[in-house]
């Protein structure tokens, strides 16, 4: 069942930026998660700090445009395991039709945040160190894909 925030909560979870999100905090668009806070709105859907019923700290990413190329590309995803890159645990489809991608919740400041913070830009050594890590997610994922052609 869809929750609607106000006015005064988008504003809150978007950093005093309005953004309109479908859920609300405590609501439970699929079976074993708990919405907490909204995280993110973007081109493709809506992304949520969730806990399970469980206690685990996960991202509920609602789907709204593209679905199908959106969600073949995470089902190629689903459990890879690497430093660099959020794990996705899953694919689900709510009682409404919709996809969700369940993943791996990661602490920190958006890059948004972290740009707005340095206005005269990033310490070399702290934009060598991101990509490094960008590079070895995208070596690793290169990797799984032309393993994945192969076994075809």
């Amino acid at each position: 069942m869809r929750t609607t925030m106000d006015e005064k909560e988008r504003r809150t979870v978007a950093g005093g930026h309005a953004m309109k999100f479908t859920f609300a905090p405590e609501s439970r668009p699929l079976d074993g998660y708990t919405i907490k806070r909204a995280i993110q709105r973007g081109g493709f859907g809506e992304v949520y700090y969730a806990l399970s019923d469980g206690g685990k700290e996960v991202a509920l990413k609602l789907i709204h445009h593209n679905s199908e190329v959106e969600l073949r590309g995470v089902s190629q995803c689903l459990n890879l395991k690497h430093p660099n890159l959020v794990t996705l645990f899953d694919i689900r489809t709510d009682q409404d039709g919709d996809h969700w991608v369940v993943m791996e919740y990661v602490a920190g400041k958006s890059l948004d945040r972290v740009l707005a913070e340095h206005p005269d830009g990033l310490p070399v050594e702290e934009v060598e160190r991101w990509l490094d890590g960008i590079a070895a997610g995208l070596s690793f994922l290169h990797d799984r894909a032309r393993l994945c052609l192969q076994r075809q």
